[in-house]
């Protein structure tokens, strides 16, 4: 229905978030111009898998030929699933861990308070 919607609203760009997300999400209907893999974690077991490599396996499924991805948090159990997918796919990859470090800490408002600093320096 969001997607319909967004089409008839004729929108320029839609932030479109998995349920699951990875291979079997039904956000793979569409083709993003970016994909964004947050983090890997235990959540989703019974559907995904029960090993940190099988989840990221099936969230590695939302990389799509020729499109960008972005990898937010890597462990040495799941960085090269990644990379392979990638690789596999044809698409770019850049882990964010790799490049920028961020902190912070989040109000009972809500709100976020945060530093990013480039890793660089």
């Amino acid at each position: 229905m969001a997607f319909d919607y967004f089409a008839q609203q004729e929108v320029d760009i839609a932030v479109i978030e998995t349920g699951l997300g990875g291979r079997l999400d039904s956000t793979n209907i569409i083709t993003p111009i970016l994909s964004i893999i947050t983090n890997i974690g235990y959540d989703h077991m019974n559907i995904l898998g029960n090993t940190l490599e099988l989840i990221a396996g099936e969230k590695a499924g939302i990389i799509k030929p020729g499109i960008p991805v972005v990898i937010g948090e890597w462990l040495p159990e799941t960085k090269n699933i990644f990379i392979n997918k990638a690789k596999e796919c044809n698409a770019p990859i850049y882990f964010t861990q790799d490049e920028y470090y961020a902190s912070g800490i989040i109000t009972t408002t809500a709100t976020l308070n945060c530093n990013v600093t480039n890793t660089e320096t």
